[in-house]
């Protein structure tokens, strides 16, 4: 496995440890593992196949899934749907039907000696529990939807740009009690939504497999569902809910033709956050 470099430190204060990644990456280890990783990134299948059995250094460095999720999605036409299996590797390599080898379903070699905090912090943040990192001190004012006037709201919240969260919203909503997981698989498991931008390329992926899929990732950066045009495609999901009674003004109706998207149906794991811990 990987560890942060400091960890070998602590361990063997008064021995230096094994350079594995200066043998292992040759005229490459004057790079960092940001810059050498984002050079890889650019592989296909049949190149990170091949540069994993160059060293173990590049072994490890070829299996991180990113790679293979961004070279999955790049040479493939996904307006179809994703079949994901366990891994994006496993996904690239055997794409829908096609049978998994056994081989391919074990665990990946593991090499001691081997320390980069680039690595281990992509492995540790697409492990970590973060549901306790969240807190809510109360700071922020609250007020019930059933007593709290409209003009109210608009005088002393809204004309003077001022904070407040206002529960109860969705108590008459049918969503809650419609959009269960089971009952959205019943009704709309094979239909296709579009999966959160990953750069020009149009994602589509069925229901029934996107949730396949996010039980069984283990992705730093995960897919979500971000669909602006489920209601055209989907329109009962509609009639499920509609908009709080606070926001009675559709400013987007003064563009007429050229209304951008105004509406998004977000489906995705319910703490998976480290993009901005990850960028700043």
């Amino acid at each position: 496995g990987v560890s942060p470099f400091c960890v070998a430190s602590s361990n063997m204060p008064d021995t230096p440890p094994l350079d594995r990644r200066g043998w292992g990456l040759g005229y490459a280890h004057v790079l960092p593992d940001e810059l050498f990783m984002q050079i890889i990134s650019f592989f296909g299948p049949k190149e990170l196949l091949s540069a994993s059995c160059i060293s173990p250094y590049f072994y490890l460095c070829c299996q991180e899934d990113d790679l293979w999720k961004d070279a999955f999605i790049r040479n493939r036409d996904l307006t179809g749907g994703i079949k994901f299996k366990s891994t994006w590797k496993i996904t690239t390599l055997f794409p829908g039907d096609t049978p998994v080898p056994e081989h391919f379903t074990r665990p990946q070699h593991r090499f001691a000696n081997i320390y980069s905090l680039y690595l281990y912090s992509k492995w540790y943040r697409s492990h970590m529990d973060v549901s306790k990192f969240g807190s809510d001190t109360g700071l922020l004012e609250r007020r019930d939807a059933a007593t709290f006037p409209l003009q109210e709201f608009i005088d002393n919240y809204d004309f003077v740009s001022r904070p407040v969260l206002i529960t109860g919203t969705t108590r008459d909503w049918a969503a809650p009690m419609n959009w269960t997981r089971d009952n959205l698989v019943a009704k709309y498991g094979d239909a296709l939504f579009k999966v959160s931008d990953r750069g020009n390329k149009k994602v589509r992926i069925t229901l029934r497999e996107y949730l396949n899929y996010i039980d069984t990732q283990r992705d730093e950066d995960p897919l979500y569902i971000f669909d602006s045009g489920y209601g055209e495609r989907i329109p009962d999901l509609l009639k499920d809910y509609d908009v709080p009674s606070f926001f009675p003004e559709d400013y987007f109706e003064v563009l007429g033709s050229k209304r951008p998207s105004y509406r998004w149906l977000v489906i995705g794991l319910e703490v998976k956050f480290f993009d901005s811990v990850k960028i700043n």
